[in-house]
């Protein structure tokens, strides 16, 4: 006999985990083709403390930090503030907290993959592989929060982003002689575009990343490690590390440029599938997190009240507070900046730095988004909470 939900959430991920948690309203499934990472010793880049604090992820902090410092061939710009801003979160602990929110509504099926959906009258349809078995799940409502597969997108002929960011990340132990209390983004160089990172954990470890580089994908450990210490001359990092060698790894995709529906019928996107990371910081979970409780407030909302359009709240709220930066011809601008837009904005952060904490840290969270769309997002949040 067929299983029926309300609501069915592809993906155990920080996006999907939220997502489910957040709604209240009818049934929940939540699908992962492999095991919720709740032990990953991962560490997570979690920019702005504000943002912490309103999604209540104080006891996953891992790090704080209170400078912050840019840098590019031609320019560089250094931040302090006594207050810290910028936090590093633990993964395996954050994925562990949102599983507190679900409920006995909300049940999670690991080692499930989608095979197939299918749009019926009143109901989608989801082929689920589980070992030697596949079992069809019907729900009145899909999210799709699986990363940058773009399975169901791929299925329904829908926008995908015109442009990939491979993102690739090390923890090093021994080597870093930089200040830890420092968070560095390297802005790029002749070979890499993109630029990279630098986040200390403390004075014996350090997280470096580095963007677009394709010469990353596909490489052992060994090469891997090779690799990060060539490029540190030519991102200009020489003199802060040294040596060191790497004990954890990460690669993963940013989808950046064309990705948009966030809604599609009775699909809702959410994370990094609809290109919801930060241009400058690289951090997809505020936005992703910002993103699943405006989804799942939609979805309780059509659920409620028993009319599929309510989901275009989802939509709405999201372009209300992050279109500005989000939409895909600026996204695109922002990866591809030339050197003289780079100078621009540094020009710009430098003249904000000095003027006004609250402008700056607005730069760089929200670029231009109004005092308005910063009070909906609180306003979302809070009538959640309620």
């Amino acid at each position: 006999m067929s299983e029926h939900y309300d609501v069915i959430v592809i993906g155990g991920g920080v996006a999907g985990l939220s997502t489910a948690g957040n709604i209240t309203e009818g049934n929940v499934l939540l699908l992962e083709k492999d095991r919720i990472r709740t032990e990953e010793k991962r560490y997570l880049r979690f920019t702005f403390m504000d943002s912490v604090e309103r999604l209540g992820l104080l006891d996953c902090i891992i790090k704080r930090y209170d400078k912050i410092s840019f840098q590019t061939p031609a320019n560089r710009l250094d931040v302090e503030y006594n207050d810290f801003e910028f936090v590093l979160i633990d993964l395996g602990k954050l994925h562990r907290k949102l599983m507190k929110y679900l409920t006995k509504k909300q049940e999670i099926k690991e080692k499930r993959i989608v095979t197939a959906v299918k749009n019926r009258d009143k109901m989608i349809e989801v082929k689920v592989s589980h070992e030697d078995t596949v079992e069809k799940i019907f729900t009145r409502y899909l999210v799709d929060a699986s990363g940058s597969s773009f399975f169901t997108k791929k299925i329904f002929n829908l926008p995908c982003p015109n442009l990939v960011c491979h993102c690739c990340e090390a923890i090093f132990s021994g080597g870093y002689t930089g200040d830890t209390n420092t968070i560095k983004f390297i802005g790029p160089s002749t070979q890499f575009k993109f630029g990279g990172w630098i986040y200390p954990i403390d004075k014996d470890n350090y997280s470096f990343g580095l963007t677009n580089n394709l010469n990353f994908l596909n490489l052992s450990l060994q090469s891997l490690d090779t690799k990060f210490k060539q490029v540190k001359y030519d991102l200009g990092l020489a003199d802060k590390i040294e040596s060191g060698s790497i004990c954890d790894s990460n690669m993963g995709l940013i989808p950046v440029g064309i990705s948009y529906p966030v809604i599609f019928g009775r699909i809702c996107y959410v994370g990094d599938i609809v290109s919801q990371a930060t241009p400058w910081m690289l951090e997809g979970v505020r936005p992703s997190l910002d993103a699943s409780i405006m989804c799942a407030n939609a979805i309780n909302e059509a659920l409620k009240q028993q009319e599929e359009s309510l989901l275009e709240k989802y939509k709405e709220d999201w372009n209300f507070t992050y279109g500005t930066v989000y939409n895909a011809t600026n996204l695109t601008q922002k990866w591809n900046r030339t050197d003289g837009e780079w100078g621009n904005s540094f020009k710009r952060m430098m003249k904000l730095a000095k003027m006004s904490k609250t402008h700056f840290l607005r730069l760089l969270k929200y670029d231009k988004m109004s005092e308005d769309a910063e009070e909906h997002l609180m306003g979302l949040k809070t009538k959640l909470d309620e």
